[in-house]
């Protein structure tokens, strides 16, 4: 399983809650997917798990990423996307 988070570049440019600057805000995207790859840990015991986190458009990455996969789930500002997790 491949866990990963697209943030649009801009977004280093405008922070967001409790995120006050760049160095700050990647440190949160590192850990929002640090987090989900835990959670699938948990989840399904023994499963190999990757992450990424790639900036650029959203849409453009996943399409890339997605040429690949053999299924693919997303999922928005917490909360499991996938029925059965």
């Amino acid at each position: 399983m491949k866990i990963m988070h697209v943030r649009e570049p801009w977004e280093t440019q405008y922070p967001v809650g409790d995120v006050s600057d760049r160095d700050d805000f990647l440190d949160h995207c590192e850990g929002v997917v640090a987090a989900a790859a835990d959670r699938a840990r948990r989840r399904a015991p023994g499963i190999d798990v990757t992450t990424t986190l790639v900036s650029g458009e959203v849409i453009e990455e996943v399409m890339r990423e997605s040429e690949n996969a053999n299924e693919v789930v997303l999922g928005s500002r917490g909360g499991v996307a996938s029925p059965g997790w």
